[in-house]
């Protein structure tokens, strides 16, 4: 499935974590990045699939600051950046794609390690890679 796509980025409250979404011909896809998401070259960040975005934002926003504030479930979220997502090479495990918003633009990769098939959540790892 190669082609040009819509996608937006979601910044969650005021942390860095922030949701990667992507408009497919079969449909929404999101990713989850609890950690920021990959600015630089040498940057490789964590990426939960979800497809019940909410959800799985709720729990883990829950689980990670039950110590520090108490979020309960009024989370804020705005739109951080939205463009076109054009996508290289698609399979079950590896997504090489091209991204083009207003603060965001590469070519970045999503790898699905094998441990990460092996989680309840879909674990992927994301990194830029050279044009």
């Amino acid at each position: 499935m190669n082609g040009t796509l819509n996608f937006t980025i979601q910044k969650i409250d005021k942390e860095k974590h922030f949701s990667l979404e992507v408009d497919f011909e079969s449909g929404e896809k999101s990713w989850f990045f609890p950690n920021d998401i990959p600015f630089n070259k040498n940057s490789k960040k964590l990426a939960i699939e979800s497809s019940l975005k909410d959800e799985y934002l709720k729990i883990y926003l829950l689980d990670y600051h039950s110590e520090n504030q108490d979020l309960g479930n009024n989370f804020k979220t705005c739109i951080w950046d939205k463009g076109f997502f054009c996508v290289e090479t698609i399979n079950k495990s590896k997504i090489i794609f091209d991204i083009e918003g207003k603060r965001v633009n590469g070519r970045f990769i999503l790898l699905l390690p094998s441990w990460g098939k092996l989680t309840k959540k879909r674990l992927w790892i994301c990194y830029e890679i050279p044009r």
